[in-house]
């Protein structure tokens, strides 16, 4: 039952999402979705918020570099509180 629950109403809801947005839409949100519950620790969290900010932040870098200088600044954040916490 939660299974059939869980269909429809991801039916529902995605009858909600404009048709110009398309995959462009949908496969950041299955990301998130795969994503989301891996973030158990804070290190996690500020490896993620970090990473997608700073993504965000150097969007307009030439060759999409800001998605590897975001996910470079969001490993150095997790690793970094990752260091404070445990010493």
């Amino acid at each position: 039952p939660p299974w059939y629950i869980a269909t429809l109403l991801g039916a529902w809801a995605g009858e909600a999402v404009p048709m110009g947005l398309g995959l462009d839409f949908a496969i950041p949100l299955a990301f998130l979705a795969m994503i989301a519950p891996a973030l158990r620790t804070t290190a996690h969290l500020a490896a993620a918020i970090t990473g997608f900010v700073a993504a965000l932040v150097f969007s307009g870098l030439p060759f999409n570099l800001g998605l590897i200088v975001g996910g470079l600044l969001g490993m150095m954040a997790g690793a970094e509180v990752e260091r404070r916490r445990d010493g």
